[in-house]
């Protein structure tokens, strides 16, 4: 119905691959990110494929995503996550634009019904008690500007945790 989305994407993830090329190399999570911009690709879908896929391997690189080590490599010769992110969105020929929520390193952490303090995204998602709060660290984060600019601008708001999902919306694909 249009090329004009833009996916303004959490950058809390801390598991899996995301989580060590965060902690390995000081960047903000790129495995939110990569899913949006693979949904919002006009590429071909051997692309497609090679961004999803997982190496396999007793090393280092098991488990990793090419797609987030690309979009890893891709903020390093770019100069900041967020020029990456355009580049990679540039090689996917998406339609629109993805852009990360923050370009500050946030970290999610919850307090649950009896009381237990969670830090991180992945430790939250596997709580067995139901939540009571969250928040963000730090607190206060700016908003990424391009993010904020969107959302200003925008004529329709979808939140979700699956919005970039071609299932959920099939219409817009």
């Amino acid at each position: 119905m249009t090329s004009n989305i833009t996916a303004v994407v959490t950058v809390a993830d801390d598991g899996g691959s995301s989580g060590r090329l965060r902690s390995e190399l000081g960047i903000l999570p790129p495995g939110d990110i990569r899913n949006c911009l693979v949904a919002l690709a006009d590429s071909e879908d051997v692309m497609q494929r090679l961004m999803d896929y997982r190496f396999s391997s007793n090393g280092q690189l098991d488990g990793h995503s090419f797609g987030n080590i690309l979009i890893a490599a891709l903020a390093g010769i770019g100069g900041d996550f967020s020029d990456g992110v355009v580049m990679a969105g540039e090689l996917l020929a998406i339609r629109g634009q993805v852009i990360p929520s923050t370009a500050v390193d946030v970290t999610l952490t919850a307090r649950t019904a009896t009381g237990q303090n969670l830090v991180g995204e992945s430790t939250i998602g596997a709580a067995k008690d139901p939540l009571r709060s969250l928040a963000l660290e730090p607190p206060g984060a700016a908003a990424h500007p391009g993010a904020k600019k969107a959302i200003e601008e925008a004529d329709l708001i979808i939140l979700g945790p699956e919005a970039c999902s071609p299932a959920l919306f099939p219409t817009f694909w």
